[in-house]
């Protein structure tokens, strides 16, 4: 599981990188992957569209603020990782959401 200055180093780094880009599309590998709402289509359109405003860490928890105000919670999991690729980059074997960005970048 990831600890937490794991999980700030990953914020430190993903901060400059993502903050001002804009949701464009999300896939999710299966719906149980995302907790609240419970339908993934209805999590899809409320995330679509909105600009990531900043990045903050609560816990072990990245915490995405949206520009609707809504904030995007992740927690990595047991081993998992945030990685942000181009679009075209080959996706990895077990990634199990995806949020594409404008500028053609993916965050996995």
């Amino acid at each position: 599981m990831p600890e937490l200055p794991e999980v700030e180093t990953m914020i430190r780094d993903l901060t400059p990188r993502v903050v001002g880009r804009r949701i464009e599309r999300v896939e999710a590998a299966f719906p149980g992957i995302v907790a609240w709402p419970p339908e993934i289509q209805d999590f899809e359109q409320r995330v679509g569209g909105q600009e990531i405003t900043a990045l903050d860490r609560r816990g072990k928890y990245a915490l995405f603020h949206l520009a609707s105000g809504d904030i995007l919670v992740i927690h990595r999991g047991m081993t998992g990782s945030l990685l942000l690729r181009e679009r075209d980059h080959a996706a990895e074997k077990y990634v199990r959401i995806s949020f594409q960005l404008d500028g053609g970048f993916e965050l996995r």
